[in-house]
């Protein structure tokens, strides 16, 4: 695939100073935000840059070399001596609406452009915004020859299913530049463009420095683009099948107006996290049981192997009860409601229902004194708390930023909801008083409305914090931005499994288990080191905590499993489950009657099982988090910082439910 390398922080540009092999040949993606940039990055380099249908999805600077077998391979001036073409790289930038940079992704992008050794640029446009993007390519004239920039017109599918195309002869000859029609989604127009990047690189391969070039002389760059749109685009044939009737044009506007609404806004937003959740939670429950049983068919097969019989038993101890054991306990409790959640979440962030409900809490952000980009890191952090941190440098104030970045970890990632659905169907267990669950319907529907609560309290404390440190040690005025609506699109099946379960699901599912093997070790060795008076460290820790767990209407045994798997999330329910049956290895936790006859076994109330619930949902981050904190800050008062203000929020929602618990 060739040489990869990504920025992981600010500065990174200007440290990676070559960032292809020598005699590579580096050419730069440009292009507005939310234009299918990242898209055909991918395409043609076989990386998987994270896509969405909404803005600010590409932060850093990414480089990836094109696939050879994209294009029947050209020989390129230059290596006459071997026959062999130079190789071919492209940079992915973050996307700018301008090259007078008023944002980070801005001064990142013409930070790139000054400091790198560029053969030309591909400068991606989308269709229906063609005078804006060309806006951008003019600036970009300033930098480099007309002969090495390249107009990608993408997004041509959506132009002609409004009526309109593209003549790219006439754009060519109104502009200076070499165009080309595209659609990423299809691959329609791929082939010509890497055609066109290889011959302009054959022209000439001495690469351009535009480190003295400016880029303000623009105020004619407005009419150059406005004579150049009026040029090229044409109206298609009123008998062509692209062309959309008019009366099924106003549904968009209908959609926008129930979405986005100001008395129907919140409501909506809540009726289809509901749905998703529910619809986890019923798609789930099966494969996770027959997943479980078929992991311990796996087990029973690997303890009669006769290796063991030769090996000591601590050794298949370690490994079968311990390594095994666990790894398939997170798996089985991760894994089915992760292939049902994911799937639904991209199908709405690829429709464009996630930055319309970005821009319904723009104003909530904005009310208290925080940037209103903080609203889309915060529907990161859904996805990944640690991507969220990252995603902050879309946020141009410092201190908003840090706002951003200590209360990003205030909402649960999608490590967490597999168990937060567990422990909600376990709570109402409990309020019910007796371990019978109901029916399956109205069990999943409880327990939807419940976990949809729980995510709506998650939302309101990272609102009530953010104002907190805006009015305290964070003070400061509110900045403005610009959040723009990406167009409705019908979601493309086979790109949506790809994400959801390749890039999503089994990226998370193989992070867990990496730390759940090891960590299954510890626990199994733990509960068999023994001390003088026979009970084992994990019982000895246990004893220790129950009173400062007492006090958190708790007891010793959560606070150790929350301590346990501080590095995986996902560890903490076979931990408790393990350590509530004096087991000396975790056990599964797939059904209510389960669930709820070991943890009643241990004299537990409802009250103790709603603490249990807030404390795991608001408590320190898994490491990946804090590490990816202190490299966007640099500070390691501000990893405190975001350790302890969602643990400082979990023990204040455990001491109100052990003071309800008195009081009632």
């Amino acid at each position: 695939m060739g040489l990869t390398r990504r920025s992981s922080g600010r500065g990174a540009e200007d440290r990676a100073r070559n960032p292809v092999p020598e005699g590579g040949i580096l050419w730069a993606m440009v292009g507005n935000p939310n234009v299918g940039k990242s898209s055909l990055f991918n395409s043609l380099t076989g990386l998987h840059q994270h896509t969405g249908n909404w803005t600010g999805k590409t932060v850093g600077c990414s480089v990836g070399a094109v696939r050879t077998h994209t294009r029947k391979r050209q020989r390129i001036a230059g290596d006459g001596k071997t026959g062999r073409e130079a190789p071919l790289y492209l940079a992915d930038l973050p996307g700018c609406y301008s090259l007078i940079p008023k944002a980070a992704e801005e001064e990142a992008a013409l930070r790139f452009l000054r400091t790198q050794p560029l053969h030309g640029a591909v400068v991606v446009c989308d269709a229906g915004c063609l005078e804006r993007c060309l806006l951008l390519c003019f600036q970009l004239a300033e930098l480099l020859p007309r002969d090495r920039i390249i107009l990608c017109v993408n997004l041509i599918d959506e132009l002609e299913a409004d009526g309109y195309t593209v003549n790219t002869e006439a754009l060519r000859k109104a502009s200076g530049f070499s165009a080309v029609t595209a659609s990423a989604k299809t691959g329609r127009g791929i082939p010509e463009l890497l055609r066109m990047i290889r011959e302009a690189s054959a022209s000439d391969t001495e690469p351009v420095t535009a480190a003295g070039a400016d880029v303000t002389p623009g105020s004619e760059f407005a009419g150059q683009a406005s004579a150049c749109r009026a040029a090229c685009v044409e109206r298609l044939p009123s008998d062509s099948a692209a062309v959309r009737r008019a009366e099924k044009s106003g549904w968009r506007e209908r959609l926008d107006a129930l979405i986005m609404g100001k008395r129907t806004a919140m409501p909506v937003a809540a009726v289809f996290l509901f749905l998703i959740l529910w619809l986890t939670i019923r798609g789930a429950n099966i494969p996770s049981q027959y997943l479980a049983d078929l992991l311990d068919q796996v087990e029973l097969l690997l303890k009669r192997l006769p290796l063991w019989e030769r090996l000591p038993a601590w050794v298949s101890g370690i490994l079968i009860d311990g390594v095994f054991h666990t790894s398939a306990a997170v798996v089985s409790v991760m894994l089915p409601p992760m292939a049902v959640f994911f799937p639904l979440f991209t199908l709405l962030e690829d429709f464009g229902f996630l930055p319309r409900i970005a821009f319904n809490f723009d104003r909530c952000f904005h009310a208290c004194r925080t940037c209103g980009k903080q609203a889309l890191t915060m529907c990161m952090g859904f996805g990944c708390n640690a991507a969220g941190v990252t995603g902050c440098r879309i946020i141009d104030s410092p201190r908003e930023r840090t706002v951003a970045v200590l209360t990003n970890s205030l909402v649960p990632c999608n490590g967490k909801f597999p168990t937060i659905l567990l422990l909600c169907a376990v709570c109402l267990a409990y309020m019910r008083g007796d371990g019978a669950a109901g029916s399956p319907w109205t069990e999943s529907l409880l327990s939807s409305l419940m976990a949809a609560g729980v995510i709506v309290i998650c939302c309101a404390v990272t609102l009530g914090l953010s104002a907190a440190l805006s009015a305290t040690v964070l003070k400061g005025e509110p900045s403005s931005f610009l959040l723009e609506l990406p167009p409705y699109r019908k979601p493309v099946i086979r790109q949506v499994l790809v994400r959801s379960l390749l890039d999503r699901t089994l990226f998370v599912l193989a992070r867990a288990v990496s730390v759940a093997a090891p960590m299954g070790a510890v626990i199994w060795l733990l509960s068999h080191v023994v001390a003088a008076d026979g009970r084992s460290l994990l019982e000895i820790g246990c004893t220790l905590l129950d009173p400062v767990g007492e006090v958190l209407c708790l007891d010793g045994a959560i606070l150790i499993a929350l301590i346990l798997s501080l590095p995986a999330n996902e560890l903490t329910v076979p931990i408790l489950l393990m350590l509530y049956g004096a087991q000396t290895q975790t056990v599964d936790a797939q059904t209510m009657s389960c669930l709820f006859q070991t943890a009643s076994s241990s004299d537990l109330s409802a009250w103790t099982c709603l603490s249990f619930l807030f404390l795991f949902v608001f408590h320190i981050p898994c490491s990946t988090t804090l590490i990816t904190v202190y490299r966007e800050t640099g500070r390691v008062r501000y990893v405190l910082w975001a350790a302890g203000l969602p643990l400082s929020v979990g023990i204040l929602l455990c001491l109100l439910c052990k003071g309800l618990s008195v009081i009632l």
